[in-house]
């Protein structure tokens, strides 16, 4: 915040870009915390159906991690 100000010493634009930079961060790191999180919250059981089954690596990606996330971030769970 502060470069940013001190990019535009004598007017608001450092401030509102500064501000801008932190918000668009914020949410960057919201999203990254809420897809680890609904990662940690895929039971075991169906982690080991994945295995059980012999599913590929992109396929759990796919099927079970994107998929849990998606429902997590919409709220559906």
């Amino acid at each position: 915040m502060l470069g940013m100000v001190a990019l535009f010493p004598r007017r608001q634009l450092g401030l509102e870009l500064g501000s801008v930079l932190l918000i668009f961060t914020g949410q960057a790191w919201n999203i990254a915390f809420s897809f680890y999180a609904s990662l940690k919250a895929i039971p075991r059981e169906l982690d080991e159906a994945a295995r059980l089954y012999r599913f590929s690596a992109c396929s759990v990606l796919w099927s079970l991690s994107c998929r849990t996330a998606r429902l997590d971030w919409s709220g559906i769970r």
